[in-house]
């Protein structure tokens, strides 16, 4: 059946990020096949987010962050009374999300994981006392309102091999199917010589390594872009002063993003927790090769060569140092081709269809 008009819903609008770039995507993607679509939001700030959202009439629950603890089931109460009638499909973004599948279908939901304090570092944070009684009272029952949430989820998409395996941890009854982040891979030019090593994303992703890591290479150019707290921007700054060859140049404009691509000899993206994200999808699309971390605990080799970058064992300074000798400026432009090819696994055609797809077999 045609799908005709669609809610995106989605925990949040609330950073400069790969998911709000993702649904940026979508929403475009989908009006250009003349769907019809909506955004619905849990945390909405137009001022912390891309100006592109401004042009959309989101509606949403609230613009401000309420208190820890407090936050998460308030956001699951409101998305659990979310019941929306004439959409052919109902697309979910995020984790509290969840609580709209059950009176929204046909549904689909892209995650990039589960909820990290429920499932990954579940133990983390308040170690005794009566204080750890009340958290792990609070985290067992969100705990269990999750596992009941993701029944009502039609079909699960995940954005990656790391999430799709952490996914199948949280939710063993539950299959999942990757889809990798999109990316507008006609904008990029691939056959330009690069200048820089790149660093592009959110400053608290490890990026204080990357920053040592060219600490130790002077002869080596790093631009550093991304945004983050003002504790975040005022370590790397500190990490960086006395040290020439790094530039910390703040937040990327949208428009500039394919000329930053483009000019760089490779991207590095070494946050633990995120599998192949938008920085290092946007570097392929530039014909740029990358260096991120190896997520595959089968694969026991210290370091390995690709057609299309370097994966590594760990976020340590040294262990970047290497893969950055290993991909200078000559051996990057070499790879150019092979990574355009392999960024066609991340077009924006591929993710919309995808989507569409999954939503027309369930309707009835």
């Amino acid at each position: 059946m045609t799908i005709k008009k669609v809610a995106i819903i989605t925990e949040f609008l609330f950073h400069f990020g790969g998911i709000e770039k993702s649904i940026l995507q979508l929403y475009n993607g989908l009006k250009a096949r003349g769907i019809e679509v909506d955004i619905y939001c849990g945390l909405y700030d137009p001022s912390k987010t891309y100006d592109e959202f401004k042009e959309i009439d989101i509606k949403s629950f609230t613009s401000e962050h309420k208190s820890a603890g407090y936050h998460s089931i308030w956001l699951r109460q409101q998305f659990s009374k979310l019941k929306l009638s004439g959409y052919d499909g109902h697309i979910l973004f995020g984790f509290h999300s969840l609580a709209a599948a059950e009176n929204n279908h046909p549904n689909v939901i892209w995650e990039q994981g589960p909820l990290s304090y429920l499932y990954l570092d579940y133990d983390a944070g308040i170690k005794k006392g009566i204080k750890k009684f009340l958290k792990d009272l609070y985290l067992k029952r969100l705990r269990s309102i999750d596992q009941q949430n993701i029944k009502g989820v039609d079909h699960i998409f995940s954005l990656g091999p790391w999430s799709n395996r952490k996914l199948k941890e949280a939710y063993p009854d539950r299959d999942n199917e990757i889809l990798f982040q999109p990316v507008d891979i006609n904008k990029y030019n691939i056959n330009v010589l690069g200048l820089y090593y790149l660093s592009i994303g959110r400053l608290g992703k490890h990026v204080d390594k990357v920053v040592k890591a060219f600490q130790k290479m002077p002869d080596k150019q790093l631009h550093v872009y991304g945004a983050g707290s003002e504790e975040e921007k005022a370590e790397i700054n500190a990490l960086a002063k006395g040290y020439p060859n790094i530039h910390i140049l703040g937040f990327a404009e949208e428009k500039d993003i394919p000329k930053i691509f483009g000019n760089c000899i490779a991207a590095i993206g070494i946050n633990i927790e995120e599998d192949f994200h938008m920085g290092l999808m946007e570097a392929l699309a530039s014909g740029k090769p990358s260096i991120s971390i190896n997520l595959d605990p089968n694969i026991k080799e210290n370091i390995v060569m690709g057609p299309t970058g370097v994966l590594i064992k760990s976020a340590d300074p040294d262990t970047i140092s290497k893969a950055v000798q290993l991909l200078n400026k000559e051996v990057s432009y070499g790879m150019r081709y092979a990574c355009k090819e392999r960024a066609k696994d991340f077009s924006c055609d591929h993710f919309v269809d995808t989507i569409l797809k999954r939503l027309e077999n369930q309707k009835v």
